[in-house]
């Protein structure tokens, strides 16, 4: 075997371990979602610590979150579909 063939298959061999390397170490995108927004009152004041409850359509499955100190929230991991959201506070 030459030598030049020799070295382009050791090349050829170190990019397919790099590749394979890096295709193992790499995260896998996440499938689910992220609702996320800010809660105010009809004068445009934040909302604190205010319930966020988002109903998944058709099966009505909840997920919840609490607004903080600047009136945001977000629900994390959430699947994807259509969402009614509702705030509520005292």
């Amino acid at each position: 075997m030459s030598r030049t063939r020799q070295s382009l298959i050791f090349k050829s061999l170190g990019v397919l371990l790099v590749s394979l390397l890096c295709a193992v170490f790499v995260p896998a995108q996440e499938f689910r979602g992220l609702i996320s927004g800010q809660v105010t009152d009809p004068s445009g004041a934040v909302v604190i610590n205010a319930t966020i409850t988002a109903l998944r359509e058709g099966t009505q499955q909840p997920y919840s979150a609490r607004t903080n100190s600047s009136g945001a929230y977000s629900v994390p991991y959430v699947i994807p579909g259509v969402y009614t959201v509702i705030a509520e506070a005292p």
